[in-house]
């Protein structure tokens, strides 16, 4: 089985259970040689599908009521479709870890890191596939629930994402 197949295969099991992630566990449920387990229960793509799974575990704990997604697997798609970037501004997680690991950006508040943050585009809605996107810290912050989605992205998205690049890419600095 290849490694898509088996992420395919995983998410849906893990969707319905626990996350179990040893080798024996993976083997019988994806009924897999003992060598494809062992590789996959070492591999980036596991490790991802744990990553996930904690950020849908905690949200679902937050948020209680307003958490809609159906299940783990509608939310790792979600998530996976959001290609690890902001939707208002368009930094990268890669970007945002750059600025905040470099304490190019700092705050005191230990919310305030590097870290995508599911944001509700519409805050009077639930937390749900069409309602939700990942949100840098900057843009999530300043947006609240005091602008609607359609004009954070318009107004400030791009001045936001050209900040954090040019942060990134060392032509300002914020000291």
């Amino acid at each position: 089985m290849d490694m898509q197949e088996l992420v395919k295969q995983y998410v849906k099991i893990v969707s319905d259970t626990h996350f179990e992630s040893g080798v024996n566990i993976i083997k019988e449920r994806l009924n897999i040689s003992e060598d494809e387990a062992t590789t996959f229960s070492k591999s980036y793509e596991l490790a991802e599908i744990k990553a996930i799974r904690d950020r849908f575990n905690n949200k679902k704990n937050d948020a209680k009521e307003s958490f809609k997604f159906k299940d783990f697997e509608e939310f790792y798609y979600w998530f996976k479709a959001q290609n690890d970037k902001c939707y208002y501004c368009g930094s990268t997680q890669d970007m945002l870890n750059g600025v905040f690991d470099s304490k190019k950006i700092e705050s005191k508040k230990p919310s305030f890191t590097a870290t995508l943050q599911i944001d509700k585009k519409d805050p009077d809605k639930g937390y749900k596939a069409d309602n939700c996107v990942l949100a840098c810290v900057l843009c999530n912050n300043a947006k609240s629930d005091m602008i609607n989605d359609e004009n954070f992205k318009n107004y400030f998205g791009e001045a936001i994402g050209k900040f954090v690049a040019d942060l990134y890419k060392g032509v300002i600095t914020n000291k």
